[in-house]
């Protein structure tokens, strides 16, 4: 199994490892994971530690629990967290249990991991669909939850006394429903039912200076300069491949047909027309024309020349 697969070193930074079992067997998995040159760990056994380390989004947690820890909060506590629990495989697990329920702490990114001296199960609940699945530990694929709602509600939490939600923050979240099988509302409380929320706190939270807002992550893209440029660079930029073609294509037809039948450009070869059609778009034209047929001609060519 590898640990990459399940916590990339790209997104997390550091592991979290909470160590509540000191079963020999145990001891022996956790140490061979501690070997694998990963992220950074912070290894913790104090129960505080699930709440410290790895109550934010983002951040990967080992935990090595016994399985028949109870967990059995007042109020229903999310905890954002990547988890991979490994337990010991009992006949009834009540840790597992209890985070399957939703009832207490609610870990819905959490791969359960059953073994003994034999044998080893991955369990994964989806909390959208209400159902557990098992993984092959032989060949393991990460599942996206995410990828369909399942008609759930997708919540934004505004509460009391900020500003009124944007129509921007409205539309994004009913287009990320509307694409992924859920509905969209907007809700003043924040409990374990909330997604996201945007407000204005005026202190710090969970310990830092960060504003709750849609998902985790946020991508900036630094543009770099551009070089300068020269001056006929700037002027091609603007047209492509075909508008140039089709110019050119105007202006050899139309020197052709004023070389023949112009009653001035007639006078001149066909180079030299072509360089007057020329210096009709850059500058105007340079020489008086003569004849209704030539004037009417290069009046709307010149105003063709404007609009290109």
């Amino acid at each position: 199994m590898s640990l990459n697969q399940w916590c990339p070193a790209w997104r997390h930074k550091r592991l979290f490892v909470l160590n509540y079992n000191t079963d020999p067997l145990s001891e022996d998995i956790l140490t061979a994971i501690l070997k694998i040159n990963a992220p950074l760990k912070i290894i913790s056994n104090e129960f505080s530690g699930l709440t410290y380390w790895t109550y934010e989004n983002r951040r990967c947690a080992l935990m090595m629990v016994r399985g028949y820890e109870r967990l059995k909060p007042n109020d229903p506590i999310y905890y954002g967290s990547r988890y991979i629990i490994f337990h010991t495989k009992l006949k009834q697990n009540l840790l597992m249990d209890d985070l399957n329920s939703s009832s207490g702490i609610i870990l819905d990114k959490a791969y359960h991991i059953l073994y003994n001296r034999t044998a080893i199960e991955i369990h994964h609940k989806n909390f959208f669909t209400n159902q557990t699945i098992q993984l092959d530990p032989l060949n393991i694929r990460v599942p996206n939850d995410l990828m369909n709602l399942y008609g759930r509600t997708l919540r934004m939490s505004l509460p009391e006394g900020n500003q009124e939600v944007t129509t921007f923050d409205a539309y994004l979240g009913k287009t990320i429903a509307r694409h992924r099988n859920g509905s969209f509302e907007v809700s003043s409380a924040i409990n374990t039912t909330t997604d996201y929320g945007i407000m204005n706190i005026g202190v710090p939270f969970l310990g830092s200076d960060k504003v709750i807002a849609l998902g985790s992550t946020f991508v900036s893209v630094l543009v770099p300069r551009s070089k300068p440029k020269p001056v006929i660079s700037v002027l091609v930029d603007p047209f492509d491949y075909y508008s140039w073609i089709t110019l050119f294509v105007l202006i050899f037809v139309l020197a052709a047909v004023l070389s023949l039948f112009g009653e001035l450009l007639s006078k001149l070869n066909f180079v030299e027309v072509v360089l007057e059609l020329m210096m009709c778009i850059l500058g105007g034209p340079t020489l008086k024309y003569g004849g209704w047929f030539e004037n009417q001609l290069i009046t709307n060519y010149c105003l063709l020349s404007i609009v290109i």
